[in-house]
């Protein structure tokens, strides 16, 4: 079973309360220049607080934080396809290549010795000219049947693949509903899954919002760590 962490990298998480009370939670709110992009030092400093490794589900934030899960995967010393739920493929080019960013952090992710495929669950699948990196629509089944193949799988989930009518994330949406990722986790293997973490948290003032997301977060969380692998919200 995952152990979960909780990252407050801005002050979303503490009016969660459902979801604290499920895990550990640790402060990096206090670490300067991190907010969408991070030079090597500061992920250093991050690390150091985190202490990144395998067995957990791990909560990051915001989306402006989704590049924390590059600390996660570069851990792994076991061969592993990375699953990804996102609206966007964070692939993009930076303009130092010191810099790691949320979107560019699949790039370092694809240089990682142990990552043998990576799969971009998206509304918009893109071609991408690398054959370690794939896009893909709403498939369960197609996406199951990778995992089947694959020996371990790290799942990494940014709220932004959803319909706003869900939750109101801080970066442009796209039109999933909880039931479709819900839907695609249930066809892989939970023996195989070595961690996964979720980012994609709304603004901190909006109470409204922050709630909505708790709930998903909460549903999320019970995919990773009941005895029973399907749990349902909101279609």
């Amino acid at each position: 079973m995952l152990s979960v962490l909780i990252l407050h990298t801005e002050e979303n998480y503490k009016i969660q309360n459902k979801l604290l009370s499920k895990g550990n939670s640790i402060e990096l709110v206090r670490i300067p220049e991190k907010k969408l992009m991070a030079s090597e030092e500061t992920l250093q400093k991050i690390e150091k607080k985190i202490k990144p490794s395998a067995g957990k589900i791990t909560f990051l934030g915001k989306g402006d934080y989704h590049y924390i899960t590059y600390l996660f995967l570069r851990k792994i010393e076991k061969p592993f396809t990375l699953i990804v739920f996102d609206n966007h493929l964070d692939n993009k080019p930076l303009f130092d290549d010191e810099f790691i960013s949320c979107g560019s952090w699949l790039n370092h992710a694809l240089q990682l010795r142990n990552l043998q495929k990576a799969v971009v669950v998206m509304q918009n699948p893109e071609k991408t000219g690398n054959s370690k990196l794939i896009t893909l629509n709403y498939n369960p089944e197609k996406i199951g049947k990778i995992a089947e193949k694959s020996e371990y799988v790290y799942i990494s989930i940014d709220k932004d693949i959803l319909d706003e009518k869900y939750v109101n994330t801080t970066w442009d949406q796209g039109n999933f509903s909880p039931k479709m990722i819900f839907d695609i986790l249930n066809k892989i293997p939970k023996r195989k899954i070595l961690g996964a973490d979720v980012c994609g948290e709304p603004e901190d003032w909006d109470f409204f919002e922050n709630k909505k997301s708790e709930k998903i977060n909460l549903a999320i969380l019970k995919e990773f760590t009941a005895p029973t692998h399907r749990r349902n919200i909101a279609s």
